[in-house]
């Protein structure tokens, strides 16, 4: 970094960032470049993308007015940036800087060298000028050739929660970091042949199953992120996160996502919580969404030749295409309810007659009301026959879902797993695997 430097405090993820406050730069904790700042606003990708705007006593309101974050010190920054009448004025007749025998108004350090030849000062006004101009214009390209910083879209009225369960279950120290560097990963920019989003090495630490373990708890934590797959390398060396669209693709879905995702939060009423919020969701997808047997095949499992085999089981079904099977609705719904401040996390399992044996064959969700957990299969409310059985379904406790729901077993050690949350007969405790 070069320059004085100031902490920026963002809320969602409650991390702290620091700025150059010379070239406006605002990088991570790694020191990685996560946005920029210019004329009182803070950008994402670009220039053309503003962020938030930085109020003058350091408050970041996004478009809407609702705060995002805090810029720490804002005020001392202003007075010290770059381009004030402080920094940028004129010395008076006769202070040169040097030799002069009077003390100079400029700050100290070393002494610009006259340039061979003229007799005259080097890094003159239209010299800084020049350079000022050049440090802005790469700094703008950069930022326009970068891996998106992609804003999850938030309410107006709640504020959002972020599900770690599925992280927090991991076992092995190795699972967790193939979490972490997924989590940092997930946002870049496809490339290749394969749209790798993240190239990681397997060795005595990572193991193929740490890797496939890490990225299955972070799609379990993140149902917005609906794109990535997971593929190793043929020698056992290593593993790749990739995109299941190129990247034309992946940034008009994502678009399409976000934008039904904020349609969708934009609607819900303020002043809802608990079960009313919940019901809420319900409805919404209810009204929004119907099962899309199409993608299924006459056994009744998915077809893998679907035109929307890559999206019917996530949250972009029910939101985008409004068609979806058990695992899209479950997914919306989890996305929905933590956008709204409502922890939600999926479970899968065996329904009807497949409730003691075979392989699991749908997911539905549970959802945290107070201090305990209930649950919620949106799905099968939405193919009951009698509307008045929309609700049969909705919201249960435990033991009364597990009549005709059974929620499979873990075993992360012999790389059997289906979920990482599971819950306690009564309700009251998400517990996970020992340690």
């Amino acid at each position: 970094m070069s320059g004085q430097t100031y902490q920026v405090w963002l809320m969602e993820g409650n991390c702290t960032l620091t700025m150059d406050g010379v070239t406006g730069l605002i990088q991570d904790e790694t020191g990685a470049p996560a946005y920029f700042y210019r004329e009182g606003k803070v950008y994402s990708r670009s220039a053309r993308d503003p962020f938030c705007t930085v109020m003058s006593d350091g408050r970041m309101v996004d478009e809407k007015g609702n705060q995002v974050g805090f810029m720490i010190d804002y005020p001392r920054f202003l007075r010290n940036r770059p381009g004030t009448d402080q920094q940028t004025r004129k010395p008076p007749a006769g202070e040169t800087g040097s030799g002069s025998g009077t003390p100079s108004s400029q700050p100290t350090g070393p002494v610009p060298q006259a340039a061979a030849g003229t007799g005259k000062k080097s890094g003159g006004r239209g010299g800084r000028f020049f350079l000022a101009l050049i440090a802005i214009v790469l700094v703008i390209a950069y930022f326009n050739n970068r891996p998106h910083q992609v804003k999850i879209p938030v309410s107006g009225h709640y504020t959002p929660v972020q599900n770690t369960f599925a992280r927090n279950a991991l076992i092995s120290e190795g699972a967790q970091q193939v979490y972490d560097e997924i989590e940092k990963s997930a946002y870049n920019t496809p490339e290749g042949k394969n749209n790798t989003l993240y190239k990681g090495l397997l060795n005595g630490k990572v193991t193929l199953t740490d890797a496939c373990l890490g990225w299955k708890a972070f799609r379990e934590d993140h149902p917005e992120v609906f794109w990535t797959t997971f593929a190793s390398y043929i020698d056992g060396s290593g593993y790749l996160i990739c995109s299941a669209f190129p990247k034309a693709e992946l940034e008009e879905k994502r678009t399409k996502l976000f934008s039904a995702l904020q349609t969708a939060l934009d609607q819900v009423p303020s002043g809802l919580s608990g079960e009313k919020l919940e019901k809420y969701v319900h409805d919404y997808l209810l009204s929004h969404c119907e099962y899309d047997y199409d993608a299924l095949t006459a056994s009744g499992s998915l077809n893998p030749d679907y035109r929307d085999i890559d999206v019917v089981g996530t949250a972009y079904g029910p939101l985008v295409n409004h068609k979806a099977v058990c695992a899209g609705y479950a997914q919306a719904n989890q996305l929905l309810l933590n956008r709204l401040g409502v922890y939600c996390v999926p479970i899968f399992g065996r329904t009807g007659f497949n409730m003691f044996y075979g392989e699991p064959n749908h997911e539905w969700n549970a959802v945290k009301s107070g201090s305990r957990w209930y649950m919620t299969d949106v799905t099968w409310d939405d193919c009951m026959n009698s509307p008045s059985d929309k609700y049969r379904y909705f919201h249960l406790p435990i033991a009364e879902m597990e009549k005709d729901h059974t929620s499979s077993k873990l075993d992360q050690r012999s790389f059997k797993y289906v979920a990482f949350v599971r819950l306690n007969a009564s309700g009251e405790t998400i517990y996970m695997p020992p340690k």
